[in-house]
């Protein structure tokens, strides 16, 4: 007669995950946390960014440009790419030449990133101190990825 085997050993026996799926499955795991952790977050910076279009030309007193629908979808584009790596959310603000302004302030680094309809310009520096660590202008999201998100944002 044969013996059942208890519920851990049988499954056990029905499934033995390869490395490269307990790889996949530890990825899918962290994206479901990252999403409870900062969803609610996210949704709200996406949402604050996506109301600046709402912004007029002349929206303040020194007659600036109305919000620029690119640049807008570019923020939108640093937001997902900064999530993806489990970064810290920036802030978000309209810049007076039509862009959005980015700004992380970390308890060692304060970033800025403007936003344009071209480009991509941010500076980095200390908290209290004017010196600039790094300042850089790129053209695509790709570019900022390693330029600024992996190099100042994500924790290693």
């Amino acid at each position: 007669m044969c013996m059942p085997l208890r519920a851990p050993e049988a499954w056990r026996v029905w499934y033995d995950p390869s490395s490269l799926e307990r790889e996949i499955i530890l990825v899918a795991t962290v994206r479901r946390t990252i999403d409870r952790m900062f969803g609610s977050q996210r949704s709200t910076l996406v949402n604050e960014i996506k109301a600046l279009a709402q912004h007029q030309p002349g929206w303040n007193s020194y007659r600036a440009p109305a919000i620029s629908p690119n640049a807008i979808k570019i923020a939108l584009d640093v937001v997902d790419a900064v999530a993806h790596r489990g970064a810290p959310l920036p802030s978000a603000a309209p810049s007076p030449d039509g862009g959005v302004m980015l700004s992380w302030d970390l308890p060692t680094l304060e970033v800025q990133l403007l936003v344009d309809e071209d480009s991509l310009d941010f500076s980095v520096a200390r908290p209290g101190n004017p010196k600039i660590i790094d300042q850089q202008s790129v053209y695509k999201v790709h570019e900022l990825e390693y330029a600024l998100i992996e190099r100042y944002l994500t924790v290693r």
